[in-house]
């Protein structure tokens, strides 16, 4: 990742860092204070010795701020091919690569003027020439192409440059590697949905994507960074920042989900563009002299007086992320015709065990070519698939004879076994999401991997209809599906520039991909719910009844009750409210609401109460506490638990007939459960999306159930999805009755209910 680059402060500081002087090295010759190639780094054979051509003839993108081409430890390796390719020159590429910053003035000028592109270039591949510093590939050809000059660069340059790469591929260049030091968040519409197409179809050409982890030194689960979008990529490999220790640095993300491998990226010593004047730590050019700016002072002793002696010592898994890129490079010579994920999956099943990275990354290991060019890999599960009968593990180096394969924590039966396929019978309670899967080979090599199976619930799909960009200015959002559109209500969180809030109401059709502002309201909407097939919107003191193409038809003035979730039992409305601190259930009337009564036990709390669904004639209201209130169309109120563990109740659906609970656990993943089973836990049920969901809301339109929440994947931003519903896996089984039951019946009523309602076409319902 692009990263705030931190820079050694002090001369004496730099050289206890990198490990002193040297006795008797030449004043040029750099390489003694490298050690990334070396038994601290990822070990690379015969490394800096000229005769070791070990990336001969293999071309690697760097994917960047530019390179200084003319730099005299680059410009002998710089791949100068590129006006050899009409296709390439029909793209505005140049000699070198191609600039796709759209400020740029020529297409053609990839030099470099941040400094952040030359560091990753020096160390993928500087040439093996005695003076400054060596790569980690000799014989390797750096194509250029400058993304721009940012922290990051913008989403749609990266799909030009990655589309150059692969028209560069397609034209017979031959790219092995693309080295993606950045990373930071994916706020286009989509998300990182067109850049993981875009890398798969670079890796089905034969090149592998190397992405950084990104620094801030977090889990990257909880974060929104580029590599979460390409965690089930099967071309990619994300690297971590190790230190010359073998350790994680603190800076670097990390994530045994995400995180293939880690490489060394502390005080990497590289080369810098000629005229470079340093930055400093906010990433702008500091002064002319070459100091470090890092806040201290104190002269750069790489860059000395001498402008054709530019090197530099910087921290960050962008400089980790290269070493892995140049053993790509390498591997890709060593072995001609292997696929790319067979190449990724060699430094993946490579790595060498750290007990410091022990859950920290997948393999808790850093890479090695050494070990990649002389063993034989463990065997790296890169797919998880579950179809109709079966589970299909895809990878490689299974090995040709049945292993033990272990799908989280028991052991599978084996139907077939390659050396890249395993298929199993699917085991009972099959979540498929945030499973171990381990393979074990005949011959022992074991490696475990946490994955999520796709298709087990139906593939989860991406809708971002136009439009949604200033829905996603709105709060407090409420969404109910009617007449086979999506309607989400909220509130204008003061971006209009008005000082009062106003209450709006957009209409989604997902199917035409377009999003709308239907109404503006003068008040706060709370929520929102389906009352005989009209939107009811619960204001701050206002009711109003609204046709779905946003006219108000109807308003009542629900004071001195405060409305917070709504729902449909036979022919009335019933609210939940709170008045002076009091949990009330109230009626919709002509003139206003009827109270019902109080309510109190395990639903006392109105605030608690996270969503409303009904089931022909019963409405329900879901709470935090696992708690369930029942109100029957004759209005009389029951009250029961779900038998709940450490999860949070949150989202409550009817989807093929059959009740669905949303949970969110310790790591507010959204998780939906089939409530027919009510063994509610992270351990069970479905699981249709990995992604972080806050403040989740779910629908039902015809064979899709919809969810809408806030998610990292978009910088937070609101994101739409959806799932196919129907077919065998929804078929409803029916479990033991769990959970207490006073009036002796609730579940197996509740469950025959539900049981029973095969067909219903959508959920009436209410959020909060």
């Amino acid at each position: 990742m692009r990263n705030r680059l931190r820079f050694a402060a002090a001369a004496g500081l730099i050289l206890f860092l990198l490990g002193g002087s040297l006795p008797g090295m030449a004043a040029e010759d750099y390489t003694g204070w490298q050690y990334a190639f070396g038994t601290q780094g990822i070990r690379v054979p015969a490394w800096n010795q000229p005769e070791n051509r070990n990336a001969e003839g293999v071309v690697a993108a760097v994917l960047d701020s530019g390179v200084d081409v003319n730099h005299p430890d680059l410009q002998e390796v710089m791949w100068k091919d590129g006006l050899m390719y009409p296709s390439l020159r029909a793209l505005g590429g140049g000699m070198y690569g191609i600039s796709v910053d759209e400020d740029a003035e020529d297409s053609t000028d990839v030099m470099d003027q941040n400094g952040h592109g030359t560091h990753v270039a020096g160390i993928v591949g500087a040439a093996w020439n005695g003076f400054g510093i060596s790569g980690g590939a000799n014989g390797v050809r750096l194509m250029a192409v400058q993304t721009g000059l940012g922290d990051n660069p913008r989403y749609e340059a990266v799909l030009r440059a990655l589309r150059y790469v692969l028209a560069a591929k397609k034209a017979g260049v031959p790219v092995a590697a693309v080295n993606l030091s950045w990373g930071g968040s994916l706020t286009e519409a989509g998300g990182g949905s067109e850049l993981n197409d875009l890398v798969m179809q670079l890796g089905e050409a034969g090149i592998v994507t190397v992405v950084a982890a990104g620094n801030g030194g977090i889990n990257l689960d909880f974060s929104n960074h580029t590599a979460v979008w390409l965690r089930t990529n099967p071309y990619v490999l994300v690297v971590g920042n190790a230190t010359r220790q073998r350790e994680a640095s603190s800076e670097s993300l990390y994530s045994e989900r995400v995180v293939h491998v880690f490489a060394p990226g502390e005080n990497i010593l590289s080369t810098v563009p000629r005229a470079w004047q340093g930055l400093d730590g906010d990433g702008e050019q500091g002064d002319e002299t070459g100091y470090a700016m890092s806040g201290s002072g104190g002269e750069n002793p790489w860059k000395r007086d001498d402008p054709d002696r530019a090197y530099y010592p910087l921290s960050g898994t962008s400089m980790a992320t290269p070493a892995v890129t140049a053993m790509v490079a390498v591997l890709a010579r060593k072995f001609p015709g292997e696929s790319a994920d067979r190449l990724a999956a060699r430094v993946v099943g490579t790595a060498v065990q750290e007990p410091a990275l022990q859950g920290k990354c997948i393999t808790g290991g850093i890479a090695s070519l050494d070990a990649a060019l002389s063993r034989e890999p463990l065997p790296v599960p890169q797919q998880a698939l579950c179809e109709k009968n079966a589970l299909r593990i895809c990878g490689h180096f299974f090995g040709q004879e049945t292993g033990t394969l272990r799908i989280d924590g028991h052991a599978a039966q084996v139907l077939t076994w390659s050396d890249r396929e395993i298929t199993a019978v699917v085991p009972p309670a099959f979540t498929g999401r945030d499973c171990p899967v381990s393979v074990r080979t005949k011959n022992g090599g074991t490696l475990t991997r946490i994955m999520d199976f796709t298709g087990s619930i139906g593939e989860l799909e991406a809708v971002v209809p136009e439009g949604m960009r200033e829905l996603n200015y709105i709060r407090s959002v409420s969404m109910v599906g009617l007449g086979g559109k999506l309607y989400v209500a909220g509130n204008n969180d003061n971006d209009s520039g008005t000082s009062r809030i106003e209450g709006r109401l957009y209409g989604i059709d997902p199917e035409a991909g377009s999003c709308r502002r239907l109404a503006v309201f003068p008040e706060t909407v709370k929520n929102m719910c389906v009352f005989h097939d009209q939107l009811v919107l619960l204001a701050d003191r206002t009711l109003y009844v609204v046709s779905a193409d946003g006219r108000v038809r109807h308003q009542v003035n629900s004071e001195p009750y405060l409305p917070l979730m709504a729902a449909q039992a036979g022919r009335e409305l019933v609210l939940l409210c709170t008045r002076e601190g009091q949990a009330k259930l109230c009626v919709l009337r002509e003139d206003g609401l009827e109270e019902l009564g109080n309510i109190g036990g395990i639903c006392q709390d109105a605030y608690e109460c996270t969503d409303a669904a009904v089931s022909e004639n019963t409405a329900y209201f879901l709470y935090r506490n696992g708690g369930i209130l029942q109100v029957s169309a004759d209005l009389t109120m029951t009250m029961r638990q779900l038998p709940v563990s450490q999860d949070v109740p949150l989202t409550l659906e009817i989807a093929g007939g059959i009740p669905w609970v949303g949970l969110s656990g310790e790591k507010e993943t959204l998780t939906l459960c089939p409530a027919n089973e009510w063994e509610i836990s992270r351990s069970k049920g479905y699981i249709p999306s990995s992604e972080l969901f806050l403040r989740p809301h779910t629908a039902v339109l015809g064979d899709y159930l919809y969810l809408l929440g806030l998610t990292p994947s978009l910088q937070w931003n609101l994101v739409l999805r959806r799932i196919r519903i129907g077919g065998e896996v929804f078929a409803p089984v029916p479990m033991p009755v769990t959970g207490d039951s006073d009036s002796g019946g609730f579940f197996p009523a509740l469950l025959a209910l539900f049981l029973s309602a095969l067909g219903i076409r959508i959920a009436r319902r209410g959020r909060g």
